[in-house]
């Protein structure tokens, strides 16, 4: 999945897949609770820990299927909350930036190192997120009319891959029961896929999210190429 443009599409999955396809992959409890365990015991945030994986994963994907993998950097775009404590009952969604991440097959090469980079990298992020630029730049395409529309138009690969750590779902509500899943009238919600929307030539995005007590994975891809 590399962040240059991709190839074009094979001739034998020219695009009669649906698209996008979805797969959500939920951990039990025990399995949530040992990377809870095993990312406190590392120093860094379940986040992190994820997002270093997908890197080895993309990185994996890369060596399986392209021969020039070892000049392909390999961005992951991060949805940033930059909510402000009076803004803590407004949703995330209307107060959001991003973040892209981006590495090359040197620094994916030691996992260790690339926890600890991604650990400090992502750490600056959240110390300067109402600095971070992304919103600023579209302010300032907005101020030229048709720049942002041409900007959106353009066909070039923003990034490989997106991952969205939605957190805890319905972590507040006055709905949830012992087992942390919503309850109304003698109905039990059982589960939640919040899932993330596809850029052109990105064609995989991750959600992560926890309802009651499991980790869940929501998976969005483009499935002529995945």
């Amino acid at each position: 999945v590399p962040r240059a443009t991709p190839r074009a599409l094979p001739l034998e999955n020219s695009g009669g897949d649906q698209f996008p396809e979805f797969q959500t992959f939920t951990c039990d409890e025990a399995d949530t609770e040992r990377i809870r365990v095993t990312a406190k015991r590392l120093g860094v945030s379940q986040n992190v820990l994820l997002l270093r994986d997908l890197f080895l994963i993309l990185d994996d994907w890369n060596r399986r299927h392209s021969a020039d993998h070892c000049s392909q950097t390999i961005r992951v775009c991060v949805p940033v909350n930059v909510r402000r404590s009076a803004d803590h009952r407004m949703s995330a969604a209307n107060v959001v930036s991003l973040s892209f991440l981006d590495r090359d097959a040197n620094q994916l090469a030691d996992p260790v190192r690339l926890l600890g980079n991604l650990h400090a990298q992502t750490k600056e992020t959240q110390r300067l997120r109402t600095s971070l630029a992304f919103i600023p730049a579209l302010k300032l395409l907005g101020m030229f009319p048709g720049r942002l529309h041409a900007r959106m138009q353009r066909t070039h690969c923003q990034a490989s891959a997106a991952l969205s750590n939605l957190g805890v779902l319905l972590a507040r509500s006055p709905l949830l029961g012992r087992d942390r899943r919503a309850v109304s009238g003698g109905l039990i919600l059982e589960s939640i896929e919040p899932f993330m929307p596809l850029r052109p030539l990105t064609h995989v995005a991750f959600a992560a999210s926890i309802y009651g007590r499991k980790l869940s994975l929501t998976i969005s891809h483009d499935p002529r190429w995945i």
